[in-house]
């Protein structure tokens, strides 16, 4: 999803992004301490829905490339960086940790920024991000929020190996309502093709959003329990010895 949809539905209430808040909280929690000592970059913050919960695990930078998005967060009392992270030379060797959620997919480069990434991590530094699975899936709501693919965990795997990352974990999110998805998607890619481009994203009622959310929040409060268990999203951790 990209800022316009952070805008239209709120990051605050949308059950996707409130769900992910949990993901990336048990996420940094798997890897890291509460604290001040580590250095954050979080690349493609949007709005910033996220950044208090990454803040807690250490100092954290956040970087985006549209202007209002990172106004926006700012004025949650972020430190903020604009920037386009396909044509920036990071620091080597200076933060601890790099996180990227749901960023990748949109790049049109997105090896150069994974090997960019990983020459700005400290020995022994993290890389956590999630994308879209399932190129199959590729549709109207990739095309709408600016996607340039959907992965495999090979590719990603792959990708992240010749950057120069070694130790790889990856697993599947979005489990639950991967079926449903996958029958809505296919049968409007199959049966709409001239309908309007436009995303999946939508203000729902309560009730399906509550639902949703209920679904999403009790995958992410068990990760790491199912690796091979198809979803529509893949997270991981990747490590630079």
């Amino acid at each position: 999803m990209n800022y316009e949809d952070h805008s239209l539905l709120g990051d605050e209430k949308h059950f996707w992004y409130e769900a992910r808040k949990i993901l990336i909280g048990k996420l940094f929690s798997h890897v890291s301490e509460k604290g001040n000592t580590k250095s954050i970059l979080d690349v493609g913050c949007g709005i910033g829905g996220e950044l208090d919960i990454i803040s807690s695990f250490g100092r954290t930078t956040a970087m985006d490339i549209d202007k209002q998005a990172v106004e926006l967060a700012k004025e949650k009392g972020h430190r903020t960086i604009l920037a386009d992270l396909e044509n920036i030379k990071l620091d080597s060797n200076y933060f601890d940790i790099v996180c990227a959620f749901d960023v990748l997919e949109h790049l049109k480069n997105d090896r150069k920024v994974m090997s960019e990434i990983f020459s700005s991590l400290k020995s022994k530094g993290i890389f956590l991000f999630t994308v879209p699975a399932h190129p199959s899936l590729f549709g109207h709501h990739d095309k709408s929020t600016g996607h340039e693919r959907r992965y495999t965990k090979k590719e990603i795997l792959n990708k992240l190996q010749e950057s120069g990352f070694k130790s790889v974990e990856l697993y599947y999110w979005n489990i639950i309502i991967l079926s449903a998805v996958y029958a809505y998607r296919k049968s409007k890619n199959l049966f709409f093709k001239k309908a309007k481009i436009e995303s999946d994203a939508k203000k729902r009622n309560k009730f399906i959003n509550s639902l949703l959310y209920f679904i999403l929040k009790t995958e992410a409060l068990h990760l790491f329990r199912r690796k091979t268990t198809p979803g529509l999203s893949i997270y991981g951790i990747a490590r630079k010895k």
